[in-house]
């Protein structure tokens, strides 16, 4: 036995690795009659506090989905003007931007040093994780609503297990045997013949799900206590979730271990002791016009999931406990200690407008929500004069018509009345000054914080585009900060958690643009720093991307000297790639091919059609400057084509010049003459090398 092992006692052992308790004491009487009472007080009490704010948020869901429900004016026509859903789309769009600037969106450092290899394979498997498993973009956008809605959006993040039985076909070796006839019996015998392959259909258990989750909370099913904890880790007593389970999924909790006493909770029908309230799912689906009679034949049971303090053992200790009651039938399901290392709620909640000592944050909905009811309203009444302008009164005179059934407006439809016993009246037009009204509404809801148009072009300098974009992207940016650090940093190191503590086998990865590589649960101990960077990126983008135009601009005033000149492709590259966060800006230029030559004859043909051709380095110009000459005296073309045959011989007489200069320069350089010969040569070069169209014309 090596020097440095030592031998564990079996019960110590047993012991030290139970470190978090893991009985379900819902089948413990005592201990489940008081989690079941504590649970039920706690919802009844949230519920019943919250019921007025869960009102107005109704109003807030009806506003985002154009649902006509509260007006000041009853008019002919009914119309939602949908501004504000406009608006929070927009927003989403910008947030969700910001998160996800680029594919390098989050970063891993570890706290030891040497660990730096170990900490970028963990943050690919990560990646892999939230892209393939998780799928954290798909689920991002209904947080992201729920968040610009109404102010706070609650995620749940756990580790997700599933196994399902699916059916296949496989391929399988058996032996193979012939009948022979025996020479010395002469009866046919069985024989091996050697292998053969057959298809069989096999079933096999598979696992859908084995990761952890991102999955956003419908707020109206999540309720915490007290309101006035401001961090829902730290000051937060207990946060509840009423969980939607099918008779299926209880039988399937109960199989895992998760859940107890689930034939008691079936045997009671369940019931929705909130039917009254507009906050339920069915009420909801409802009020859309989607009918929930199918619950009668599949019932649903809405158990509540409690995460928070509670006296397990009754000592007066309270511990983080994990408690899933079933309301209607007073039974608990699940009674243990917080089964997570961290021993925090599985929630995280990001907070947009939040206030000091309030838990429940301002969206953008409510700071808007009456200027949208006046907008609903003015356009309704715009759409009245409209119609009543369109539409004109017909006043007649009561003794002299003694039918008015007579009076019908049809094309051809003769009344046979005196003309001065009809007339028609027209109310004033005053529809511009509504659409007036209607205009600054809508301009007071774009032009909130968050909502204004950012420019992309326009009549402006890049520059100032470009400090318009940083400027009007503040608050957003801010947004976005404040989700990474409330939410993003935590499921991130959630994640990380949860597969050290669930992540029971190696897994096979792969990374688009990385070899195929394996995580096992070994590898995934170490000490890690997670960071959220999207925000942080967008940022710097910005900041460089108006750098770099700064430069570029800079750049294109500078003359060039012999010796060296500006090359404004590169830098308009690096402000593609690094400033605006493009792929592919490789692909913007195309380089010419030198060996590609065109022979005078087809440039002739081509210039005709009126295309204008570059000059290849490797024409000879001279022969090409006198095809050329020959071409433009044609009597059939226009003087449009001319223009460009001129300009082409221009392009070659250019050509010769800044050939004859280099080859000048050159020689004065290694025979060591003085500037001023050289400046002599210079000009002597360029008028018998160079020249100009006119002078080969003899013009």
């Amino acid at each position: 036995m090596p020097v440095d092992e030592e031998v564990v006692d079996t019960d110590q052992a047993t012991e030290e690795e139970e470190l978090i308790l893991t009985t379900n004491y819902a089948e413990d009487t005592e201990i489940a009659n008081r989690a079941v009472n504590y649970v039920k007080k706690m919802w009844d009490q949230c519920t019943q506090d919250r019921s007025t704010l869960d009102e107005r948020y109704i109003n807030f869901l009806k506003i985002w989905k154009t649902e006509i429900d509260i007006t000041y004016y009853d008019g002919f026509t009914q119309i939602f003007v949908p501004q504000l859903r406009k608006n929070i789309e927009f927003a989403i769009r910008n947030l969700r931007r910001n998160l996800f600037p680029t594919d390098d969106y989050f970063s891993v450092e570890p706290v030891d040093t040497p660990e730096t290899e170990a900490a970028e394979k963990l943050k690919r498997f990560i990646y892999w994780q939230l892209m393939n498993k998780v799928m954290l973009k798909r689920y991002v956008t209904p947080f992201l609503r729920q968040l610009c809605m109404y102010g706070w959006s609650p995620v749940k993040v756990v580790w997700e297990r599933q196994k399902k039985k699916v059916y296949t076909h496989e391929k399988e070796t058996v032996p193979k045997y012939e009948m022979v006839m025996n020479n010395v019996t002469g009866l046919k015998e069985r024989q091996y013949a050697g292998t053969d392959t057959i298809i069989k259909q096999v079933e096999r258990e598979i696992y859908v799900a084995d990761n952890p989750t991102f999955l956003p909370v419908d707020i109206f099913s999540f309720y915490m206590w007290p309101v006035t904890a401001w961090d829902i880790d730290k000051d937060a007593h207990c946060t509840m979730e009423e969980l939607s389970l099918g008779k299926s999924d209880l039988k399937s909790m109960e199989r895992e271990g998760r859940y107890a006493n689930v034939d008691k909770a079936t045997r009671t029908m369940p019931k929705d002791d909130r039917a009254d309230r507009r906050v339920t799912k069915e009420k909801r689906a409802q009020d859309a016009g989607i009918s929930t009679n199918s619950d009668s034949m599949v019932p649903v049971w809405r158990p509540v999931e409690y995460w928070g303090k509670f006296d397990l053992f009754g000592d007066g200790n309270d511990i983080d406990c994990l408690i899933t009651v079933d309301r209607n039938s007073n039974t608990a399901l699940e009674v243990r200690q917080n089964p997570h290392y961290d021993q925090s709620p599985a929630y995280v909640v990001a907070k947009m407008d939040e206030l000091i000592g309030e838990f429940y944050a301002y969206g953008l909905i409510q700071p808007l929500e009456t200027l949208q009811y006046l907008l609903n309203d003015t356009t309704k009444q715009m759409n009245d004069v409209m119609l009543f302008s369109l539409s004109p009164i017909v006043a007649y005179d009561d003794g002299g018509i003694l039918n008015s059934n007579k009076l019908q407006i049809a094309p051809g439809n003769k009344w046979p009345i005196h003309p001065n016993d009809v007339a028609f009246l027209k109310p004033p037009d005053v529809s511009q000054s509504a659409v007036m009204t209607v205009q600054n509404t809508a301009d007071m809801i774009d032009n909130f914080p968050g909502f204004e148009k950012i420019p992309t072009t326009g009549r402006r300098p890049a520059t100032q585009v470009s400090a318009m974009q940083q400027d009007r992207g503040i608050t957003i940016l801010d947004w976005s900060e404040n989700i990474e650090c409330m939410v993003m940093n935590k499921f991130l190191k959630k994640c990380y958690m949860l597969n050290q503590q669930f992540l029971d086998d190696e897994v096979a990865f792969k990374v688009m643009g990385k070899d195929l590589e394996r995580m096992s649960p070994e590898e995934l101990i170490g000490d890690y720093h997670f960071y959220w960077m999207g925000a942080n990126n967008t940022q710097n983008m910005i900041v460089k991307s108006q750098q770099m135009l700064n430069g570029l601009e800079i750049m294109t005033k500078i003359p060039s000297t012999m010796e060296e000149q500006g090359d404004p492709w590169y830098v308009f590259k690096e402000w593609w790639k690094k400033g605006l966060g493009l792929d592919n800006a490789d692909r913007i230029t195309k380089k010419i091919d030198l060996t590609e030559q065109l022979n005078p004859q087809q440039e002739n043909y081509i210039l005709a059609l009126g295309k204008q051709l570059p000059v290849n380095p490797m024409d000879n110009d001279e022969e090409h400057i006198q095809w050329h000459l020959q071409a433009i005296q044609s009597p059939t073309l226009s003087e449009y084509v001319k223009s460009i045959i001129k300009f082409h011989i221009q392009l070659h007489y250019d050509k010769m010049t800044k050939n004859k200069m280099a080859s000048q320069m050159s020689q004065m350089n290694s025979q060591g003459q003085g500037g001023n010969q050289g400046q002599g040569v210079d000009e002597q070069s360029g008028m018998s090398a160079g020249g100009n169209m006119n002078q080969g014309m003899g013009g």
